[in-house]
């Protein structure tokens, strides 16, 4: 069955309600009866906007690696110090994680599922690997970050610390994302610096 073209915004719509349900279930355990009762329409007809959980999935992270790296980009174009890159990186991830926790909170806890249906994700995830260490790799060169601390270690240190962000972080409490995401490139970059990398 071949899935029709919808509007945008009735698209994105549905979207949004199955990548909430996704989060909030698990991906197994949100069924398409209750993404079709959240959207107002029958299981069946949900059939005719999209051809299987497995497609909605994939479209939901597509938009997610989309956003991730589109930002990336334009932290990586400015073409800062490496420290200074590696600062806004962390930040440019906390911001899309902001913007998409759904789409975080799904890849965080079914990752085995997705690895199966998904063959970009392990493309996207060196994609990320790659971003970050090029970048330690070229704060080593230069001198401005410590040489005694493997890129993929102090990236894999990071990423963690990013995620963990992610599971305790409210919309509501008295910090930002970007105040959070400020505080927190500080902290991890600052303890990658040489001494003459902190002048």
């Amino acid at each position: 069955m071949t899935a029709v073209t919808d509007p945008p915004s009735r698209r994105q719509e549905i979207l949004a309600i199955a990548a909430a349900g996704f989060a909030e279930s698990g991906f197994s355990g949100c069924s398409v009866r209750e993404i079709a009762e959240e959207a107002d329409i029958l299981s069946g007809s949900l059939y005719h906007h999209f051809e299987s959980k497995d497609k909605m999935v994939i479209e939901i992270l597509t938009h997610y690696w989309h956003s991730l790296f589109g930002e990336y980009d334009r932290v990586l174009a400015i073409a800062a110090p490496p420290d200074e890159t590696l600062a806004e990186l962390v930040v440019a991830s906390l911001a899309v994680a902001n913007i998409c926790p759904n789409e975080v909170r799904i890849l965080q806890q079914d990752w085995h599922y997705l690895a199966a249906i998904l063959p970009d994700l392990d493309h996207n995830m060196n994609r990320i690997e790659t971003t970050f260490t090029d970048v330690l790799q070229a704060g080593i060169n230069q001198g401005t970050l410590r040489n005694d601390i493997d890129p993929r270690i102090a990236y894999r240190t990071i990423m963690g610390a990013i995620a963990w962000v992610t599971r305790w972080y409210r919309p509501n409490g008295s910090h930002t994302m970007n105040e959070i995401g400020t505080v927190q490139a500080t902290l991890l970059v600052d303890g990658l610096r040489t001494q003459s990398g902190r002048t």
